[in-house]
Formats: C-alpha cells, structure tokens, sequence
C-alpha cells in the first residue's frame, strides 16, 4: 500500500471503537504488546464516555497509526497521581513502521495533552523492555526512562518512560498573524506564542520555539477575490481604496477568529500581517497596515519584503526562514533536505544539516495550483480546485502543449535568484494557454493533467537544476490532498533527481503542524522584526546582506521597541529607542 500524505488528528467521541479495536488487533498484536481481548474492547469504550483520548494517524481514509492516553492512568498513579497521564496503546500498521509516523503521533499527543489539559505536568508509557523501535519513538519525544523491571503481570520485562511538561523559563510572546497566499482562496489567522529565541549572534537566531494556540482559515468574499485578481492583471485604478477596504476585511475576520476561540484581545502583543500580493517585481502587498492597528488596537508589523528588496534581493522566498530555522537536518545528518512549498505558486528551500558552514540556497519554480484551480473551474463553475485529483486523473497530458508552456521565460532562468509574482503568470496567459488546448483537441480535464505535470515537472527541474541530490523531501500546501498531483511529483523528483524516492514526507511527518505553518512564518516575520532579528535569507533571496524586515504601525498598547541597531560603517553596535 502506497502513502499519500498524512494526517494526524484527535479522533471525537463518536469515532467506533470496532475501527480502533479492529486496527490494533491487526497491527498490534506482536510479540512486544500485552493485548488481551476484554481488556482492549473496554479500554476503546472509554472513548464515547470522555475517559480516554485517541489520535489516529491516516492515509486518506486509510488508518496507518493510533495512540491512545487517558488522564491519570492506572499506573502513572504510583508517580504522579493527578496531574499525570498515562500513554495505553500505541501501534503502527504493520507495512510503516520505520517512516516516522510513531514518533509524529507521539508529538501529536504529547503536544495536545499538555496544550489541553493545563493541570497535567507528565505523561508516562510502560514499552516491553525490548521493543527498541517504541522507546526510540518515545525518547526522540523527549521521554527519559524511569525504570524497568520484571512485570509478572505482562510476563516480560517492562520499561517505563516519562516526559515532563515544559516550563517556559522565559515571557512567551503572542503573536496573530494573517496572511493570504497566491491562489487567493481565503485569509489565514493564527494565534502563536513565541518563546525567547537562542542567538548565535546580535541579530542571528540560532533556534526558535513556538506553539500555535489556535489556526483557521476564512474564504474571502467572492467580489473581493475578484478584485484582488482585477488588480494583479495591472488594473490598479482602484488600488488605494483596496488597499484600505482589504484591510477592513482583515481586522473584521481576525475579530471573528478570535471570538469563536475564545482568546481575548487583551492577550495578543502583536499583529504580523503579511497582506495580499498584487505584484511580484517588485513585490507590492497591500492591506494598510495603520488601518490593521487602528482596528484591533494593537501595535501590527508588516511589509516584510520591502526591506531585502532595497538590499538587492528578490523579497522572496520567504518560506527559506521558516526552512532553515526550523527544518533543517539534524547535525549527524550526512544529506541536505528538500523542502517543497506548494501553494498558488511554488518555493523550494536547499537546506543543509544543522551545523554545517554551507549556506542555503533556494528559489521559486513557478506555478503551483492556481492555474490548476481555474481549469477546475472550467470544467465545473461550481469547483475551485480539483478535488482530490479527479479531473487530472481522468484527462491525458498532452505532451505538445506542455512543450509549449515549458516555453514560459520564467522556466528559462539559468540563475540564482528566482522569484515569482502575479505579473509572472497573469489571467491572460492561461487563457492563451486554455485557447490552445483547445486547438489541439484537449478537453478541459486533459488541460488540467497538463497543468499539473507542468507545476509538477517545473518543481522537479528546479530541485535538479539547483539543488543537492537527496531523497529528503519535504512537502507542504493543501494539494498534499491531491494524490494524482503528488504521484505525478513524485514520479518526476524520483526521474531528475535519480532517487528511487518513495514517500515526500509532511511537515506532520516531522512534528509540526501542516496547516498552519505558512501563517506562522508570517507571525514569525513580524516576531522577528519587532525584536530587531534577522527575518530573511539573503543565500535564497539574492540581497547583498541580512535584513530585518517589516514596518511597524503603534497601536493601543504600544510604548516602545528597543532595537539593536548595526552602523553598516563602523560595524558598531548602538540602541534606538522608538
């Protein structure tokens, strides 16, 4: 059985037991788990009742991997009594075990346990003694071992491990950050708690943590897409009403957002707004940043890009951040890792291990779905996007035409840096494009299989062309959910790498959460600037020297920020008080 991506998620109340009971007794019964039949059937039927909770780890609707916790476990009571928590069953299908799924769902546990349940302050599991590969999982978690002795009541030797909630030893940071990306197909708003970053230097961050407190995303209104797309084709005429209305429509959703959460505006520090892309050469974002402040009352940053932009670089990728401070390799790792972004548009992070002098290198291939999702919409008006990849799997690439649109001069840049914008690829191309499908026979699902083999082709030549051979690839974006995409990826990264690559691993695959991680980086840009670091790449982006990017409009609970300020002369280092 092949895997597409992975998803990890508490399970509800009403998931059937029967499902769970039935997967453990498959995969589960193995020479190192005690799995009696009653007591297995009754430990399920605790989870219609609230008594236990349940992750599953799932392939499409195919279950690969469940573990199960209940608060204050009836071991876990000899050590912790009531603020601890007990690991009872943790399986992995049978056909997957080595691919990192154990260790995800530990993270995923663990993390909801401890974010969920305030008053729980440790998590124990008892592992047979030689089940290597569980207790491998548990302590790449952060378990340490507690002890092992002969269990008379499970016949073997039995290890228990325990993780102990983290204590924040410095003031966490929350930061609401909004963002809408390339395809324009809604507002993403995330609530982010920033712990103190480490430094390696004045304004470098050498690690960073952070826990996201709440993530959603809003659809945009239908007229006001249209406007946004009205304005990328270059009509700009109404482009300074937009900029305050699109900013209007933030604050009301961020509004929105955080009451159906439950979080108090009180609680947030920061606003760090990306804005909605208009142009790419240079990029122009727009969503007025005064208004955003002035709405919500609080002190918001934004207009990253402007800042790499003046010290000569592309403003983009900024997805090479987030890569490369939190996706790197670990230290022993001998490969560098691939990391893919696929949104309306494309990215790509060269990443090499934690450790190593050589910098990143990164870049934007091109399309992602955008042109994917308007051919959807004319095969269906009622579609946006190809849903789960049936309109590509049932068309036929027709190899003439992807010649042709392989001709675009953004495919032609032999040189680092490349970025992409909405001036690159326009409303009027991919009617150019849908006009010659047409005069070479090819129906509209045949012009979505194209257009998923160009975004999917484009990608692959660009991690050959500039990047470090390597099976360590990462993917990340919603078309994870489109299996003939990431099959058709899959099979051109394996032929221009020259890698048998069985599985582009998720960011889930890693521990981090999938859906929120872009409107992260962007509460993660405004993070940064605010404490006067780094926020940009300039290996990736081609600008001549770090940046902190971002300007900064006061709100209502502003007083000042102190920044480190360089003197690009003296190399000095001052303070200024804002």
């Amino acid at each position: 059985m092949k895997l597409s991506s992975i998803e990890y998620k508490l399970l509800p109340k009403t998931f059937k037991a029967e499902t769970l009971i039935s997967f453990l007794f498959t995969h589960g019964k193995t020479e190192y788990n005690w799995c009696p039949d009653q007591r297995i059937r009754d430990h399920f039927k605790k989870l219609k009742s609230g008594k236990i909770f349940a992750w599953g780890a799932f392939s499409g609707e195919i279950m690969v991997g469940l573990i199960t916790a209940e608060l204050g476990g009836q071991f876990c009571h000899h050590y912790g009594e009531k603020t601890s928590a007990e690991i009872i069953e943790f399986v992995v299908h049978s056909e997957h075990r080595g691919m990192g799924i154990g260790t995800a769902l530990v993270n995923c546990a663990k993390k909801s346990i401890f974010t969920q349940h305030q008053d729980i302050k440790e998590i124990y599991v008892m592992v047979h003694a030689s089940n290597v590969a569980s207790s491998r999982a548990f302590i790449k978690e952060g378990f340490a071992v507690v002890i092992t002795f002969d269990d008379p009541f499970r016949n073997r030797h039995t290890t228990v491990l325990k993780v102990k909630k983290a204590i924040p030893s410095t003031k966490l940071t929350r930061v609401l950050g909004i963002q809408s990306g390339n395809a324009v197909d809604g507002i993403d708003i995330v609530v982010v708690d920033f712990e103190e970053p480490l430094l390696s230097s004045s304004r470098t961050v050498s690690e960073l943590k952070y826990h996201v407190v709440a993530f959603e995303t809003f659809p945009w209104l239908k007229e006001k897409r249209q406007e946004i797309f009205t304005l990328r084709e270059g009509n700009w005429q109404g482009c300074n009403a937009a900029n305050y209305g699109i900013a209007k429509h933030f604050v009301e959703t961020a509004l929105t957002f955080l009451a159906k959460h439950s979080i108090a505006k009180t609680t947030i520090d920061l606003i760090s707004s990306h804005g909605q892309t208009i142009h790419g050469h240079p990029h122009w974002e727009i969503g007025e940043l005064s208004s955003i402040a002035q709405g919500l009352g609080i002190t918001t940053v934004g207009d990253f890009r402007s800042a790499d932009v003046a010290a000569g670089g592309n403003g983009s990728p900024c997805t090479c951040t987030y890569d490369y401070l939190m996706l790197r390799p670990p230290v022993e790792s001998s490969m560098w890792r691939i990391c893919i972004n696929i949104g309306g548009t494309s990215s790509v992070t060269f990443c090499p291990p934690q450790g190593s002098v050589e910098l990143p290198s990164g870049l934007d291939p091109g399309l992602g779905v955008l042109y994917i999702d308007w051919a959807a919409n004319k095969c269906d008006p009622n579609l946006e996007y190809d849903k789960d990849g049936k309109l590509g799997l049932t068309g036929k690439i027709n190899k003439a035409l992807l010649d042709e649109m392989l001709q675009h001069p953004h495919f032609q840049k032999n040189q680092l840096p490349i970025s992409v914008g909405p001036d690159d690829f326009t409303r009027s191309c991919f009617d150019q494009w849908h006009q010659q499908a047409k005069e070479l026979g090819c129906t509209d699902q045949d012009f979505v299989a194209t257009l998923t083999e160009l975004s999917a082709i484009t990608i692959a030549l660009a991690c050959k062309k500039f990047g470090p051979c390597t099976d360590d690839i990462i993917v990340r974006g919603g078309v994870r959910n489109n299996p003939y995409f990431m099959e058709r990826l899959r099979v051109n990264l394996c032929h221009a790498l020259g890698q048998d690559i069985q599985t582009l691993r998720s960011l889930n695959d890693l521990g981090f959460e999938e859906k929120s991680w872009e409107t992260v980086l962007y509460a993660m840009m405004g993070f940064l600037c605010i404490k006067g670091l780094y926020n940009f790449v300039p290996s990736c982006t081609g600008a001549s020297h770090p940046v902190v990017g971002g300007k900064i409009c006061p709100g209502n609970n502003f007083s000042s920020i102190e920044l480190q300020v360089l003197d690009s002369f003296k190399g000095d280092s001052g303070t200024c008080v804002v």
